[in-house]
Parts: C-alpha cells; sequence; structure tokens
C-alpha cells in the first residue's frame, strides 16, 4: 500500500490547498468592479458588487470601454470562485487523508 503520509506527502496536501486559496486572493483584488463602477460616476452603494449588477450594466452600457473593463472583472470573478473550490476542495481531500491516517494508526 501507497504510504499517504510520508512527509513529502504531508506538505503537498497541505499546501495544496494554500496555493490554490492564495491564487484565489489574488484574483479577487483584481476584481476591481466597484472601483470601474465610481470612475464611470455610477453609483453604489457597497464595495462589493453582485455578478447580477454588472451583468445589468453590461446590457445598458453603450461606452466599450466599460463593457471590456466589467467582462474583464467578471473573468476575474469567475477564477476567484474556482479557485476558492479548488482550494475547498483540495483541503477536504487533505482533511479525510489526516483523518484516515489517524484511524489506522
Amino acid at each position: 500500500m501507497i504510504d499517504f503520509f510520508s512527509e513529502y506527502n504531508v506538505t503537498l496536501l497541505l499546501g495544496t490547498p494554500l496555493v490554490f486559496f492564495v491564487i484565489a486572493v489574488g484574483f479577487r483584488l483584481l476584481d476591481t468592479s466597484a472601483a470601474i463602477f465610481l470612475e464611470h460616476n455610477i453609483l453604489v452603494t457597497s464595495s462589493y458588487i453582485t455578478t447580477k449588477e454588472i451583468l445589468s450594466e453590461l446590457e445598458i452600457t453603450e461606452q466599450p470601454a466599460i463593457a471590456k473593463s466589467l467582462k474583464k472583472n467578471l473573468i476575474f470573478r469567475r477564477l476567484h470562485n474556482f479557485f476558492m473550490l479548488l482550494a475547498g476542495v483540495s483541503g477536504v481531500v487533505f482533511f479525510s487523508y489526516f483523518v484516515y491516517d489517524i484511524i489506522l494508526s
């Protein structure tokens, strides 16, 4: 049987969720949709703009620069969500292997 908890594998299993989380935070920091709204005199009530609000603004805007920026921010937001999902799944995998090793010991 493969020893999942050799020193290398524990480091890899623990590091993977952290790397995915750091990448997700990077994409969240790149999502500047509230700043784009404020730069173009579109009033917002919160610093977090929902995806629904961004999509509705994309439908009504006639300025290509705003549309391009908002589309780019939607991509960043989706990448953020994807990497958060990967961090969560890999965290569950690490935790399950950790519990599996404790039960078998």
